[in-house]
């Protein structure tokens, strides 16, 4: 009898008609190649991750649960944080039109494409990251650098981006925006130069040798100072396993030496 009632009790509640979808239609397009997990990349982790997410009425991420493990931790905990930090949903109604909560689900694949002629031009990327005080941070790419980023001038923050400030020690609070640039050079270390009113707050700085066929042969920490956050990707985990070989003067392919640079500094202002 007990049971009868709460059946009949819950079917009195409107049921949803109208199921909640993310804003543009997957979740897919939430997710950046900069949000590969640099130790999975480093094990060569591949695989599809099953999540039910739960939207609230107001359309925004309640709490998301692996359903299906890709067999990596690592890979498993990026993609719901990536669900937490950037999907929006169009939240469900009901038979009265009004939003309610509900559940959402699909898998992301993750896959490590053919890294087979990375670019071995020097370039460089300048993430300036603000507003973080008030929610989600803000994030531009200064340099506008599409072929380095594919995502010149966004304003969405790469996953491994968003979180640096909350790892940044409390000295750094009063500056409006912190700077991320990342450089990759060939042939000497590259140098970053910023205004005597910044403040200097870490440094990584990797050695590449690099052979004729554009092969990497060794990769090495050689400066580490201040603080680099660990969810910023570690050089010598991300670094492609070939480069587009290089010529010397007499038009032959030649082994080369690059350099990965990563400096963070905060801008008092711009």
């Amino acid at each position: 009898m007990l049971s009868a009632l709460l059946a009949l009790a819950a079917s009195t509640e409107p049921g949803p008609v109208e199921q909640s979808s993310p804003v543009g239609g997957s979740l897919t397009g939430i997710f950046k190649v900069d949000d590969y997990p640099a130790d999975a990349l480093d094990l060569n982790q591949q695989g599809s991750v099953g999540v039910l997410v739960r939207v609230d009425p107001k359309g925004a991420v309640s709490d998301c649960i692996v359903t299906s493990s890709s067999g990596s931790p690592a890979l498993d905990a990026q993609t719901c944080r990536v669900v937490w930090l950037r999907a929006k949903f169009t939240p469900a109604r009901d038979t009265a039109g009004r939003p309610i909560a509900s559940t959402y689900q699909q898998r992301i694949h993750w896959g490590i494409g053919d890294d087979e002629g990375q670019t071995s031009d020097p370039y460089t990327v300048r993430w300036i990251v603000s507003e973080w005080q008030n929610g989600f941070p803000s994030c531009r790419d200064e340099l506008g650098d599409a072929a380095a980023t594919g995502e010149a001038g966004s304003s969405q923050c790469p996953a491994y981006i968003a979180g640096v400030p909350a790892s940044l020690p409390d000295s750094t609070k009063p500056y409006p925006q912190i700077i991320v640039e990342q450089r990759f050079s060939v042939g000497e270390a590259p140098k970053v130069t910023f205004a005597p009113t910044d403040r200097f707050v870490g440094r990584e700085l990797a050695r590449l040798d690099i052979d004729a066929s554009g092969k990497l042969t060794s990769c090495k920490v050689i400066e580490t100072m201040g603080v680099v956050p660990p969810q910023l990707p570690r050089s010598c985990l991300i670094s492609a396993k070939r480069y587009a070989p290089r010529k010397d003067a007499r038009g032959s392919p030649s082994p080369f030496t690059a350099y990965y640079l990563i400096e963070l500094y905060a801008r008092s202002r711009e």
